[in-house]
């Protein structure tokens, strides 16, 4: 039986199952090494886990990051959902816990990470939340192996949407007697009518196809918005459209299109096509530049031999447009089969 010491920073939370409490980072580190030599990692203490190391993780990328530049994060354990370890026996003397044949079942990431990235000898008064579980029943053990390594996933939309603009949204949708389906499935829940809610994809949707016009991406693509930096940005934090209003705006007139030209039988998402059209309002008393008008015109294609022609108008912070059904042009483009 293999015996390895906890030391904690401060005095844990103890239960008949077993502790829970804080260890600093370089402690933690000390408690992952194989025998003598600090730069072993001991990996049969990872037996039980369910998974090897991530090689290529953005999210261990970002722990490691956080570690290297302590300054401009706050205290490890609050970013890190911690680590949790089963053993046969935990002996306590204050703040000093002896664990007996130790695994770690859940917490192998941030465990790694850890013993990479801070170099032996090095101290780092920041801390990392451990769980030991006492126990040598198997049941037991492969439940907790269970339960602790299983997790509804999170999209990376979900992970966006706490940001103020999609507060913003939530908030101009309700006045339309919309409801932003910002915390997926919150308003479902509430009992909201289906076809009340928008969901996130729909209004990232709308804008990149009318306002980036890449209604490609739009189609096919909307989620890689939410996982790559630079297109969320272009698309949620641009300097031109980046409020409420024009997004809002954006996400109505695609629903409009879909919902005049039948779901069921619209082919392809809206594709800014015949024009855009920039110029300047002028005022009548000095003649200055009052506001910047871009319009754009959209064809939504359907299967039923019409379409749906929307002009768009940029006007003072706002974008305004007015429809009309007609059948397509001879144009191959307008049609959209191309897309």
């Amino acid at each position: 039986m293999s015996h390895r010491v906890i030391k904690w920073s401060e005095p844990p939370l103890g239960t008949k199952e077993g502790y829970v409490g804080l260890v600093k980072l370089h402690d933690w580190r000390e408690f992952l090494v194989e025998g003598a030599d600090p730069v072993v990692l001991a990996e049969r203490i990872f037996e039980s886990n369910v998974r090897g190391f991530v090689l290529d993780s953005t999210i261990n990328d970002e722990m490691a990051s956080s570690i290297r530049n302590p300054a401009d994060e706050p205290n490890f354990w609050l970013l890190n959902n911690g680590v949790t370890l089963i053993a046969a026996k935990a002996a306590s003397a204050h703040l000093m816990l002896t664990v007996s044949d130790p695994q770690i079942v859940n917490g192998l990431q941030t465990s790694r990470v850890i013993f990479d990235t801070i170099a032996p000898g090095t101290r780092d008064d920041r801390t990392v939340l451990v769980r030991v579980i006492e126990t040598t029943d198997q049941k037991t053990q492969d439940r907790i192996i269970k339960a602790t390594n299983s997790q509804n996933k999170m999209q990376p939309a979900s992970l966006r949407m706490t940001d103020q603009i999609h507060r913003d949204i939530e908030q101009v949708f309700k006045s339309e007697g919309l409801f932003y389906d910002r915390r997926k499935g919150f308003y479902k829940d509430q009992g909201q009518p289906i076809k009340t809610i928008v969901s996130v994809n729909a209004v990232a949707q709308g804008i990149i196809s009318i306002m980036l016009q890449r209604p490609d991406d739009a189609r096919a693509r909307p989620g890689d918005y939410f996982k790559d930096e630079n297109r969320y940005i272009s698309i949620f934090a641009n300097s031109k459209i980046a409020s409420a209003e024009p997004v809002c705006s954006c996400a109505f007139f695609t629903h409009f299109a879909h919902g005049t030209a039948g779901a069921a039988r619209t082919r392809h998402s809206l594709r800014p096509l015949i024009s855009r059209r920039e110029t300047l309002g002028m005022t009548r008393a000095n003649g200055a530049a009052r506001s910047r008008i871009l319009s754009i015109i959209v064809i939504a294609r359907s299967t039923c031999d019409e379409a749906i022609h929307s002009s768009f108008v940029w006007r003072d912070g706002l974008l305004r447009g007015v429809y009309h059904r007609a059948a397509p042009r001879a144009d191959p483009l307008a049609r959209n089969d191309d897309l």
